[in-house]
C-alpha cells in the first residue's frame, strides 16, 4: 500500500512540476487582439486623431527635449498629417495620394529625398499607439517564437522575432492571464529599448496606450536609465 501511495505522490509531483506549454505565436497575439478591443473595432475606426508629447531624457536624467505633436488619419480617404511646432514656427506636415508637402507658417518648402523618408518614418511611426497589436497579429514573422518569462513581476508570453531585412530584434510582451500588450523591447544600433505601456486609454472600443515609458536595459531587461515619456491624448 505504502509503495502505490508513493508512487501516486511522485506522479503528482511530477504533473504539477511539469511547465505549461507555450502557445503558438500566432495565438498568443489573437488573444492580444481581443483584450485591447478585438479586430472588428480595429477596422472600424475611419478616423484616428491624438496629440503626442515626447519628452526625452539623457543618462544622468536631465531633461535633454520635448516635443508635442497633433496627428490625424483619415484612413477612409487615405490620408495623414501632423503638426508641430518647431523654432518658433508652425509646422505642417500632410501625405495623400499625390505625396508629402510640409508648409512652415503656410509655406510650401521643397523636400529632400532625405527629407521625404524622415517624414514617412514620422507618419508612419505615429499610428504605433493604434495599430498594436492588430497590425503586428498580421504581419508577424514566420520566425517568431514564444517563451514564459516574468516582467515587472507579472507572468508573461514573451513573443520574439525579427523583421525580413532588419537587424533590429524584437520582443514583445504580453500578460499571460488578460493578453494585454505591456511592453515592447527592440535591439537597435548595439543596444536595448525596453518600451513600457503604464496606462490606458478608451477610444471606440479600443484599449489603447495613454502614458508609455522607454529605459535603456541590458539583456536581462534590468533598467540603466530613462530615455523617453510618450504621453498621447485622443480626440474624440
Amino acid at each position: 500500500m505504502r509503495t502505490i501511495l508513493s508512487i501516486m505522490l511522485f506522479q503528482m509531483l511530477f504533473i504539477s512540476c511539469q511547465k505549461t506549454p507555450a502557445p503558438l505565436p500566432k495565438e498568443v497575439l489573437t488573444k492580444a487582439v481581443k483584450a485591447h478591443g478585438g479586430a472588428a473595432a480595429f477596422k472600424a475606426v475611419q478616423v484616428f486623431s491624438f496629440d503626442k508629447k515626447t519628452s526625452s531624457y539623457d543618462s544622468l536624467g536631465q531633461p535633454t527635449k520635448t516635443v508635442e505633436q497633433s496627428f490625424v488619419y483619415d484612413f477612409k480617404k487615405g490620408t495623414s498629417a501632423v503638426g508641430w511646432r518647431e523654432n518658433n514656427q508652425n509646422h505642417q506636415l500632410t501625405r495623400d495620394a499625390t505625396g508629402l508637402r510640409l508648409r512652415v507658417n503656410d509655406t510650401l518648402k521643397t523636400l529632400s529625398e532625405t527629407d521625404k523618408i524622415g517624414f514617412e518614418s514620422l507618419l508612419n511611426g505615429g499610428l504605433f499607439v493604434y495599430w498594436q497589436p492588430f497590425k503586428l497579429s498580421r504581419e508577424l514573422p514566420k520566425n517568431a517564437t514564444v517563451s514564459s518569462e516574468t516582467l515587472m513581476k507579472t507572468s508573461v508570453w514573451a513573443v520574439s522575432f525579427q523583421f525580413p531585412n532588419s537587424e533590429d530584434q524584437w520582443v514583445w510582451y504580453f500578460d499571460q492571464s488578460s493578453g494585454e500588450f505591456l511592453a515592447n523591447r527592440v535591439w537597435h544600433n548595439h543596444r536595448y529599448s525596453l518600451i513600457v505601456n503604464q496606462s490606458w486609454l478608451a477610444y471606440e472600443g479600443l484599449k489603447l496606450p495613454q502614458n508609455r515609458v522607454s529605459y535603456r536595459v541590458n539583456k536581462a531587461n534590468e533598467i540603466l536609465y530613462k530615455q523617453a515619456d510618450y504621453v498621447y491624448g485622443l480626440d474624440h
